[in-house]
């Protein structure tokens, strides 16, 4: 989906063949990147765990328990939007977490909650 929007994108497991990593890893190699680390996994929202400040931002997407390409581009549709009132979709110093349900959180680096509230 993001491809089609004309975004540069790397697949973990299509591009660079990363299955089965550790999520570290996967921080790491975005970080190294200056990336900006796409994930469904929640775990990526702990700024104790994954400091804010040394990734380049992080979306994390929740599309339910079964997620399917199709609720991911889903979520990203609906979240363009949002996306670009960010510097050209430059996330750095900010997570945030969107939900198919239109649930979205965004957190600067200082852990301070900037929106929390339903979108769509």
């Amino acid at each position: 989906m993001l491809k089609f929007k004309n975004f540069k994108t790397k697949h973990a497991v299509i591009d660079f063949g990363f299955a089965n990593r550790e999520d570290e890893f996967h921080y790491q190699f975005a970080r190294k990147q200056q990336a900006i680390l796409v994930t469904l996994d929640a775990d990526f929202i702990n700024n104790h765990n994954y400091q804010l400040e040394e990734t380049f931002g992080i979306l994390h997407i929740k599309a339910g328990n079964l997620p399917t390409w199709d609720k991911i581009n889903q979520v990203l549709d609906k979240l363009m939007p949002l996306l670009k009132t960010f510097n050209d979709l430059s996330l750095k110093n900010s997570k945030i977490s969107a939900s198919l349900e239109g649930y979205v959180k965004v957190i600067l680096k200082d852990g301070l909650v900037k929106k929390e509230q339903v979108m769509w």
